[in-house]
């Protein structure tokens, strides 16, 4: 056994590489491999690492989506280029490494998680309030780039920027709900009424300033994606919407409400296309694309045309090789092909298929596509999870990216999506 001051040690290590996790996620790529070698030294370099192991070897949630790695390690043998198949490996690799490494961090209770993603959501409200005022000093400018299909800059990527907007948002709106919001909110909207044993969030409760400060964050960031015009996001940001109605009539059974707040989502969209002109100028950019890609006409430099093209390819693949795929190594190549000869202006990007789901078709056939929809829908069932407002929020996040993205075949995308995924299970882990 660990003696105190040594399981202190390992708990704030544990807690500093997740900080510099969440800071690499929107600083620096460099960042976020520190962080993964500093949260596999607090796993391995522990002198019950044995029993450890044996113990999560136990675990069939933490299992499941070390499983997802192996997906592709299948496919390896009937790849014939294999350096593009060790890439595509490495990329995966935190999959294999980190559900381990979030398992063997020694405490995540309820003030321990909750001050995290707490930390995570200031740090998004504060980026997200500096970007504004950027664009703000410059508004012509940052609204015509928009006319040219180009954005204002954000830190990382835009897409993956916006998604963790939206898991920012996803997670103030849980942490209102945790504290009961204000003293007017229905008490039946907790999620404590969902769980063993009530959340002991250590602040909201009684700070009713913060409580509207932190409801005053979210609008503005929900706002502040409309702003950014990034479909990836919003396209996350009104099925969240969705599901928020869902469970509050669910909750609730005040339906007449829903209905009135389900309405007010959609007018609220449509007001916005049209009096946001970021928004307004990227739908019409979206339609002058989309026009352009069918009629086959300048299609080179517009990333609807590539995003639209590299899924067609991606399907074609996976139905000529429906049972199992082409194999991750041949991706690049076969996706090249197909563009050559059906889009010429589109071949030698490096395209692959903008949609992770098609891109596993693709790659694996419908066995790889068939076992990825079950692992990664397993976790959800892990201590009834599909109970917790914000672990669903990020499914229905990363799900919805998956459609149109291929999220996971990057550093920044898998990490975002395993990082909270991961401390949401390692937090039931202890709660129940």
């Amino acid at each position: 056994m660990l003696s105190e001051s040594k399981y202190l040690n390992r708990q704030n290590w544990s807690m500093f590489s997740l900080i510099v996790m969440i800071a690499g996620l929107l600083f620096s790529k460099f960042l976020i491999t520190l962080s993964f070698v500093f949260l596999l030294a607090q796993a391995v370099i522990n002198p019950d690492v044995i029993s450890l192991l044996k113990n999560y070897l136990k675990q069939p949630a933490f299992m499941a989506i070390t499983a997802i790695f192996f997906i592709y390690i299948f496919s390896v043998p009937y790849s014939e280029d294999l350096n593009y198949a060790l890439e595509r490996i490495r990329i995966k690799l935190p999959f294999l490494l980190l559900p381990f490494a979030f398992f063997a961090i020694p405490k995540m209770n309820d003030k321990v998680y909750f001050r995290l993603v707490y930390f995570f959501f200031w740090l998004m409200a504060t980026i997200c309030l500096v970007l504004v005022t950027i664009y703000l000093y410059d508004i012509n400018y940052y609204t015509e780039l928009y006319k040219k299909g180009q954005i204002f800059p954000t830190p990382i990527q835009h897409i993956r920027f916006s998604l963790l907007v939206c898991v920012a948002i996803s997670i103030g709106v849980y942490l209102l709900i945790q504290s009961g919001g204000d003293s007017k909110s229905p008490p039946d909207l907790r999620l404590e009424n969902d769980l063993r044993s009530p959340p002991d969030l250590p602040f909201l409760t009684s700070n009713k300033l913060e409580q509207k400060i932190v409801l005053a964050l979210i609008l503005f960031m929900i706002v502040f994606l409309h702003v950014l015009a990034v479909r990836s996001g919003l396209l996350a940001l009104y099925l969240l919407f969705i599901f928020f109605i869902i469970y509050y009539i669910l909750k609730t059974k005040k339906y007449l409400v829903g209905g009135v707040l389900f309405f007010g989502i959609v007018l609220f969209g449509i007001i916005g296309s049209q009096y946001i002109p970021t928004l307004k100028n990227k739908i019409s950019y979206m339609r002058y694309s989309v026009d352009l890609f069918f009629k086959n006409e300048n299609i080179r430099e517009l990333s609807d045309s590539r995003r639209l093209a590299s899924i067609q390819a991606g399907w074609a693949l996976g139905k000529a090789h429906p049972i199992l795929g082409i194999g991750v190594g041949d991706i690049r190549k076969e996706t090249n092909e197909y563009l050559e000869k059906n889009y010429p202006s589109l071949a030698n990007l490096g395209l692959l298929p903008h949609n992770q789901y098609v891109f596993y078709f693709a790659v694996t056939g419908l066995l790889g596509l068939g076992l990825f929809l079950v692992l990664t829908c397993f976790p959800l069932f892990y201590k009834k999870a599909y109970l917790d407002l914000f672990f669903v929020s990020h499914h229905i996040i990363y799900f919805s990216s998956f459609l149109v993205e291929h999220t996971l075949e990057t550093q920044i995308g898998t990490t975002s999506y395993l990082l909270f995924l991961l401390l949401g299970m390692r937090h039931f882990s202890e709660r129940n």
